[in-house]
């Protein structure tokens, strides 16, 4: 069962049509929209991918912080255990966030719950997002998903 109890509004998010660098990447989720997908490595984690640009947020105008809330997967190419990493800031900045353990991450495996809800901290508008996922003990597997976020004026 799920609960919804909104604090703010919700809204989803998928791969931009026209990205542009690591100023955007996400688009609000509608027909044309695309989710995100993410390659993982062999037996390892795959290569990071920036899902939201730094001129992503704030889509409400005076809007300070965001929540990266939620994870809705569309498709995956194998019923075994993902593990999704989530960093946000700068690409620079990812080995030095890995190494001090400052990011998020979490499991999925395919069950039919495909919404996959997240705590997380409050993040600063315009603040930059990456996602890297790994499946276990598999190479070369994929995962697609979209992604909801709130954004709060304090």
């Amino acid at each position: 069962m799920r609960h919804f109890i909104n604090i703010n509004y919700n809204k989803w998010y998928g791969l931009a049509v026209t990205p542009d660098a690591e100023l955007h990447r996400a688009d609000r989720m509608a027909d044309a929209i695309q989710p995100f997908t993410l390659l993982t490595g062999s037996k390892t984690f795959g290569n990071w991918v920036q899902i939201l640009g730094s001129s992503d947020t704030p889509l409400v105008q005076d809007r300070k912080l965001f929540n990266l809330n939620e994870f809705l997967v569309t498709s995956t190419d194998s019923a075994v255990a993902f593990i999704i990493q989530i960093v946000t800031g700068e690409s620079a900045d990812i080995s030095a966030k890995i190494a001090s353990e400052t990011f998020d991450e979490f499991p999925y495996i395919a069950s039919g719950d495909e919404i996959i809800e997240l705590k997380r901290l409050k993040i600063a508008a315009g603040t930059k997002v990456w996602c890297r996922a790994c499946c276990m003990n598999e190479s070369a597997k994929s995962i697609s998903f979209y992604f909801g976020l709130q954004e709060f004026d304090i």
